[in-house]
Formats: structure tokens, C-alpha cells, sequence
């Protein structure tokens, strides 16, 4: 039986930087990220709303206009029938400054592609985090090796018009 888990990431762009946080604990430990995580009932009436609470409790960000930019199904082979599905947002208008917390150490990165440290990612952010950044909008399918990534084995991700 599949067992599939809502989750959120954000973009943060201020000009021509990009934030994004190092993960210091818990699932993508030790990977660059954008704010977000799980989509949450008790809390959330819906994804949108789950985005802009995690981007308030992992970085003190008050989101002000977002557009839904991707969908991304991630799978682990270690977990089988485990997908994570994933909703990307583009922030348009946040008010406050990233703070760092427990979970989260937050940077700018310029948007080119030598300032991002991709090889810190995970590895499927090169292919879809250059054209979202683009402004394109991307959704598709990735299956990982196993749940520390290292390795992509399967990669479907293609730009859209719509979500």
C-alpha cells in the first residue's frame, strides 16, 4: 500500500540572491533547502497554508504573495510505496529577515549557477531549481537510491504551463 506524505519547499528571492538553509537536523540533514516541510491537517487547511507557517516557524518569514511553481513526486528505493509529494512555491512579497533556528541556518546565494552550492542540494534541485528560478514552472517524478540521496535513478521532470 502507497503511503504518500504532502510537503512544501519555497523560493525566497531578494533581486538577484536566492535564501536558502542549511538543514542542521531531522529528514535532508547536512543539504542546502528552501523553507518548508510537511503539510500537516491538525494545522493546515491546505498546502498554501502549510507553506506559509513553515516558512514562519523555520525562518520568521511572513509570506505576503506566492504562485505554486512545481509538483515533484519524490521516492526512496529504501522506503518503497513511500512518495513524497511535493508542492513549490515562488515568493513574490514576504516581510522580515531569515533568522537561523534549530532546525535551519539561512543564507543568500547569488542566482548563478557558481554561487549555488549545488553539489550541496539534493541532487535533483540542479535540474528543476535553474528553471523555476527562470520563472518556468516544472513537475515530474525522481526516485533516489535510498533517503540519503546520492544518487538519482530515475528523473522525469519536464516544464509546464499550469500546475
Amino acid at each position: 500500500m502507497e503511503e504518500r506524505i504532502i510537503q512544501t519547499i519555497g523560493i525566497f528571492c531578494r533581486g538577484p540572491l536566492v535564501l536558502l538553509g542549511m538543514k542542521l537536523r531531522g529528514f535532508g540533514v547536512g543539504f542546502w533547502n528552501g523553507p518548508g516541510g510537511k503539510f500537516e491537517p491538525a494545522k493546515d487547511r491546505n498546502v498554501e497554508e502549510s507553506f506559509d507557517r513553515e516558512a514562519l516557524e523555520e525562518a520568521v518569514l511572513t509570506v505576503k504573495r506566492k504562485e505554486k511553481v512545481g509538483y515533484i513526486e519524490f521516492e526512496f528505493v529504501d522506503k518503497p510505496g513511500k512518495v513524497l509529494e511535493t508542492h513549490i512555491f515562488r515568493v513574490l512579497e514576504y516581510e522580515g529577515e531569515p533568522q537561523d533556528g534549530e532546525e535551519m541556518r539561512w543564507q543568500w546565494f547569488g542566482e548563478a549557477e557558481k554561487e549555488i552550492p549545488y553539489q550541496q542540494l539534493w541532487p535533483a534541485d540542479e535540474y528543476w531549481l535553474p528553471p523555476v528560478l527562470a520563472g518556468k514552472k516544472i513537475r515530474g517524478k525522481v526516485r533516489y537510491d535510498s533517503k540519503e540521496a546520492k544518487n538519482i535513478l530515475f528523473k522525469d521532470l519536464r516544464e509546464v504551463e499550469e500546475i
